[in-house]
């Protein structure tokens, strides 16, 4: 009996995301006892990790591969507003109908699975995600996937796909250390875990950590291509630096035709409009690029042209993605889900490019498990003015009065309010009063959370 969608997300519900350390030992046994075994291998797909930065990447990509008129798959998490987010084809959430069938026939499976194999027992939270996205780009006749991992990499679900033709890997900062480790390193170690043998592997990650992404391509000879120069210059999609570790020659003579085309193209200041807002977005941008050309050029057999390279510059003007640097015309306000330093840092770097010399009025708020001071020292300005809502959530969310604590001592003017929708009152009603002085527009970061609160009632695609 087929579940409603209302009783597939309360089954969700009853679940939960566990954020315990994960494997994939039930995902690879699930997959191979399916009647048509190994069904996550049956679209070529990009994974896409890292700390920040990923759903953009993936995002990105996919609207490269979408305009090169493949039928594209995109998995995505977290979700805003709806479980629907997650799972997109071209630009379009699952519908309720499609999303209600696809779970229901999943979650039989995986009760039918937990039966056969005690040892094993159902899929978890994620896993079923993982799987649902499997099932649906497949019933949808998908051509080309692409998949974000969700928490490292290394026993992620979605390492269980292994028709990978390019890996990517955005960045390495220090996030989730409880589960993936306390140094740059270590999390470079987890997030290595999706290279593939010989597959290539085009990142923006920095040293110390690219070094350890070089030791594991090398050992998996695999070729790595790393892009690095200004992150956050305005020039960086002109000024910017490739590498090349290909010392057994993996990659073809299309492909590196293809890579130096684009480079010379971009360095020669070919028109680049980002559908991502944002100074970060910039280097976002340059990953999926490089990603979207391997990928392509491996699909396609052939190397890249003048109409390509329109393509391209079209799916990187095409893509959305809500909750990231997301302007609202109205209230006046920019959304972005910063949750870690570096990410704030990102966030800053880009609003001071948008607001020369003007301080900023924020609301924020974050989980308890953040480290809300590196990410409000990166965030904050003496001068700036933060308010800081109590929100309701089943995650536990770091005292408003801890924040307020901090955000005076580095020089803003905080207030504790009840409730998201006084914060963003109390703070157009500042904006209004003091125009010219600060940005025009009020910052909403710290969680998604709190971007949920934000968001309109129904995120459009």
């Amino acid at each position: 009996m087929s579940l409603t969608y209302e009783e597939c997300l309360d089954y969700l519900e009853s679940i939960g995301p566990t954020f315990e350390r994960p494997g994939l030992e039930r995902m690879e046994s699930f997959f191979a006892c399916q009647d048509h075994p190994q069904p996550q291998n049956k679209i070529a797909a990009v994974h896409v990790g890292g700390t920040n930065g990923k759903g953009s990447v993936t995002t990105f990509i996919a609207s490269i591969l979408e305009a090169f008129g493949y039928r594209t798959g995109k998995f995505t998490g977290p979700h805003l507003k709806r479980f629907n987010e997650r799972f997109v084809i071209d630009g379009q959430f699952i519908s309720d109908e499609d999303f209600a069938k696809t779970l229901t026939a999943v979650r039989e499976a995986s009760l039918r699975f937990a039966s056969e194999h005690p040892e094993h027992g159902a899929l978890t939270w994620f896993e079923l995600l993982m799987a649902m996205s499997v099932s649906y780009f497949n019933a949808a006749g998908v051509q080309a996937c692409v998949y974000e991992v969700g928490l490292g990499g290394r026993f992620d679900a979605t390492n269980v796909l292994q028709n990978v033709l390019v890996s990517v890997l955005t960045n390495v900062e220090l996030d989730h250390v409880h589960i993936l480790g306390d140094t740059r390193e270590k999390i470079a170690f987890e997030k290595a875990g999706i290279i593939k043998p010989a597959v290539p592997l085009i990142t923006a990650v920095q040293e110390p950590a690219l070094r350890v992404l070089k030791e594991r391509a090398l050992t998996l000879n695999a070729p790595l291509l790393a892009i690095s120069g200004a992150t956050y210059d305005s020039q960086f999609l002109r000024d910017f630096e490739l590498t090349i570790q290909d010392p057994s020659g993996m990659f073809t003579r299309e492909q590196l035709q293809s890579i130096e085309f684009v480079e010379r193209s971009l360095r020669e200041g070919v028109i680049v409009e980002l559908g991502l807002k944002g100074a970060y977005q910039r280097s976002n941008a340059m990953v999926a690029v490089f990603a979207a050309v391997n990928y392509l050029v491996l699909r396609e057999k052939r190397s890249f042209g003048q109409d390509d390279l329109r393509s391209l510059l079209a799916g990187l003007k095409k893509a959305y993605w809500p909750g990231r640097f997301q302007i609202l015309a109205e209230p006046p306000a920019i959304l972005d889900g910063a949750h870690n330093g570096h990410g704030a840092l990102a966030l800053r770097r880009s609003l001071d490019e948008l607001y020369p010399g003007k301080k900023l009025v924020f609301i924020f708020a974050c989980f308890a498990n953040k480290n809300h001071e590196e990410i409000l020292q990166n965030l904050l300005r003496a001068g700036d003015r933060v308010y800081l809502p109590h929100l309701s959530n089943t995650r536990a969310i770091r005292s408003a009065f801890d924040l307020e604590g901090l955000a005076q001592k580095l020089g803003a003017k905080a207030e504790v309010t009840a409730t998201f929708q006084e914060a963003s009152r109390k703070g157009q009603e500042f904006l209004r009063e003091n125009a010219g002085a600060y940005g025009e527009r009020l910052i909403i970061t710290g969680s998604f959370a709190l971007i949920k609160e934000a968001l309109p009632q129904k995120v459009e695609p």
